[in-house]
This record gives structure tokens, C-alpha cells and sequence, in this order.
């Protein structure tokens, strides 16, 4: 009886010590994570003229193009305009046929494999590929045309007609799968991407929009340097805490939550809890907070600079 006293009352304390422990590695892993962030968002404080700044300051360690490749990884931006617009440029003149045989000349690899007299030349098939759109149509229009019988209708095409429909079988099999499937590998993929991109991807909808309005207006108006008429600024009150004292669910962004919907006081707490709910693992926080930092960079920027220059006092 006594043995099993014992054991009964320790595991209440095993549980709260194993609770304490799980909130521990959370809290470190979300700091980690906003460190990580942090480093990939601009570091410009407030100005009053206009001056330039590297956006890409944190790729700075790279060469320059493996920076514009690596950056629209990380921050969904593009480096480069779409090939059509290079397309559209070079059959505007803009680009000339002379800067496309200069583009291919400086990469020397391809110039040391053409060998006079051999195959056709690696830098005649990349000129081709430059110039002309040979991206191949999507596996479901495929499909459709070879439900339709409207697929390789000229004369002689009979004879790879069965390859192809082979090679799309295949495909079927092995790369295009139901909705259901590439939703479950898309909600595999939290950490590289949010859940704004997610849905951005799933339905075409961006959920962001719904509250860019009302949360850039918060935090202007917190960061204002005495030009915003604001009823609920609170000198010395942090921006969560403001936020979360004024807000109302049934208001504005917040529409929908249940009424007895609080965060903890603590905004560290508060972001575990939000991302325990999206189901977003520890492993996956670096990655997953980049990628929200990111939906706003410049704001986001602008309030880890405030964090980090608490003697910033604005000049009124």
C-alpha cells in the first residue's frame, strides 16, 4: 500500500516536472527562432530622408547570384524577371541576340564542351532554350487531351502515341496525386512555408489580407513619433501588451475567435500557445517564424530595431 502511495503522489510531480521541461525547450526554441528571423529582416531604423539599403544584407556571405537564388527561398520575392519577360524583352529589341551570345560565352563550361565538327553544340541548344518556351504543359492538360484524343493528331504520331500514353500513366502513378495527397505533403511542409502560404497555395486565397489593414495600422501607431491620434496608447506599454488589452473578439481582425478567447500576458507564452494550436512542431520554428516575419518585412524589421535601441527616443 505504501509503495503504491508513493507512486501515485510522485506522478503528479513527474508530470508538472516533465510540463516544466517542455515549456523550457519551447521558449528556448522560439528564441532561437526569433533570433534566426531576425537576422534575415532589415536593419534600418527610422528615417527622415531617404537613403539606400541593402535588402539582401544577410546574404551578404554569398556570391552575388547564389544570394538572388537563395533569397526568394526565404522571403518569396523575385530576384530576376519571369523568362517570358526576358522573352518579351529580347523580342522588343531590349535584349539583343549579341547579349544573349555574351551571356552564354561567360559560362565557360559550356563553351569548352562544344567541340567543332561533333554534336549539336551545348550553346546552340541553350540559346534555343533562351529564346523559346519549352516548359512542357501540365500533367492534367495532358490528360485531358489524351481523354479527348485531341493529343499528337498528325500524320505519323500514331507510332508514339502508346509511349506517351505509357509515359503519362507512369507519371500519374508516381508524381501527380489527389487533393487530398497534396494537401497532406503541403501540411508536411510546415516550417518551410506558413500557413498563409499554405493556403495561398490550397485555395488561391490570401488569409494575410485580411489583417495586413488592421495590424500594420496597430503597429504605426505604436511606433508613431507624435503624429497618430491614438485613444489607446499607453506610454511605456509594450506593443503585445497594448494589443492585447484593447482587443476585443467579435472586432476588426479578430472577428470569429470565441469570446473567451486570452492569450497569456507574456508575448512569448502567448506565440507558444498560438503556435501549439497550428500544430507547428519545435524542430519547426526557425523556419516557420522566417517565413511569417517575412509576410511584413519592412514592419517587422522596424519593431525588432525598436526592441534592440531601447535609448532610441524620436526626435518630435
Amino acid at each position: 500500500m505504501s509503495a503504491v502511495a508513493l507512486r501515485n503522489s510522485a506522478t503528479p510531480h513527474a508530470a508538472a516536472a516533465a510540463e516544466t521541461t517542455s515549456a523550457n525547450a519551447a521558449r528556448e526554441a522560439l528564441a532561437h527562432a526569433l533570433h534566426a528571423g531576425a537576422h534575415m529582416l532589415p536593419a534600418q531604423g527610422p528615417i527622415e530622408t531617404f537613403i539606400h539599403h541593402n535588402t539582401l544584407h544577410a546574404f551578404e556571405h554569398l556570391p552575388f547570384h547564389d544570394a538572388l537564388a537563395a533569397a526568394p527561398r526565404l522571403t518569396g520575392a523575385a530576384s530576376y524577371l519571369t523568362e517570358d519577360e526576358f522573352r518579351r524583352a529580347h523580342a522588343g529589341g531590349r535584349i539583343t541576340d549579341r547579349d544573349v551570345d555574351a551571356a552564354i560565352a561567360q559560362r565557360a563550361s559550356i563553351v569548352r564542351e562544344d567541340e567543332p565538327g561533333g554534336p549539336l553544340p551545348r550553346s546552340r541548344i541553350l540559346r534555343a532554350c533562351l529564346r523559346e518556351d519549352l516548359d512542357p504543359e501540365p500533367a492534367a492538360r495532358i490528360r485531358w487531351r489524351f481523354s479527348e484524343n485531341r493529343a499528337l493528331p498528325g500524320p505519323g504520331d500514331d507510332v508514339r502515341w502508346a509511349a506517351c500514353q505509357e509515359a503519362v500513366h507512369r507519371l500519374g502513378r508516381s508524381e501527380v496525386s489527389s487533393p487530398h495527397d497534396q494537401a497532406a505533403r503541403l501540411l508536411g511542409s510546415i516550417g518551410e512555408r506558413s500557413h498563409r502560404d499554405l493556403a495561398l497555395l490550397l485555395t488561391g486565397v490570401d488569409i494575410g489580407e485580411a489583417v495586413d489593414r488592421w495590424m500594420v495600422r496597430d503597429v504605426a501607431s505604436h511606433l508613431d513619433e507624435g503624429l497618430a491620434t491614438d485613444p489607446h496608447r499607453q506610454p511605456g506599454v509594450g506593443l503585445f501588451a497594448r494589443w492585447r488589452s484593447c482587443t476585443q473578439p467579435g472586432r476588426r481582425y479578430l472577428a470569429g475567435l470565441p469570446r473567451d478567447f486570452v492569450l497569456p500576458a507574456d508575448a512569448s507564452d502567448a506565440a507558444i500557445v498560438v503556435l501549439g494550436a497550428l500544430g507547428v512542431p519545435l524542430d519547426a520554428y526557425d523556419g516557420y517564424i522566417t517565413r511569417v516575419l517575412q509576410h511584413l518585412p519592412g514592419w517587422a524589421g522596424m519593431v525588432h530595431w525598436r526592441e534592440t535601441h531601447l535609448e532610441y527616443r524620436p526626435e518630435l
